[in-house]
């Protein structure tokens, strides 16, 4: 994943580019328009299924891509709802990781993401949101840091 720029017009960044592709790759298998930023994950579950094919495997080529794409999905969320923002990070599997403006707090979408294949359970991506959310909550209020 890239860190996204800001258009030449000045505008915000969109989500990332990979979430149409998910969308459309959802619509193809289930049929209906499944938005992948707004949906919830027990929703998105069954077409994921379906493009997997199976079990999820970490060590098949062919369910990396989908995972990246979850991963896209799952970090703009993050960034919407709990303030975060992407940036480069070479130590992650995907070259990407979220931060958070006033907390010392990275975060990485594809390892949770991988997680909740691995356990075939994406509903398990909002209980981490939900974690994360009252982990950043009380640290903002203390002024970032640690501890």
């Amino acid at each position: 994943m890239s860190e996204p720029t800001e258009s030449q017009s000045g505008a915000a960044p969109g989500p990332h580019p990979g979430i149409d592709q998910l969308r459309r790759a959802l619509r193809d298998v289930e049929q209906r328009d499944i938005d992948p930023l707004t949906a919830p994950w027990s929703e998105i579950e069954p077409g994921v299924a379906k493009l997997l094919g199976g079990p999820f495997s970490a060590d098949d080529p062919e369910h990396a891509p989908l995972a990246f794409l979850l991963a896209a999905a799952f970090g703009e969320r993050i960034c919407r709802d709990l303030g975060g923002f992407w940036f480069q990070n070479r130590a992650t599997p995907d070259g990407a990781a979220i931060g958070f403006p006033e907390v010392t707090v990275m975060f990485s979408p594809l390892d949770v993401v991988l997680q909740a294949l691995t356990r075939a359970r994406l509903p398990m991506l909002d209980d981490v949101a939900n974690d994360l959310a009252g982990t950043l909550k009380p640290r903002a209020r203390r002024g970032g840091g640690l501890g």
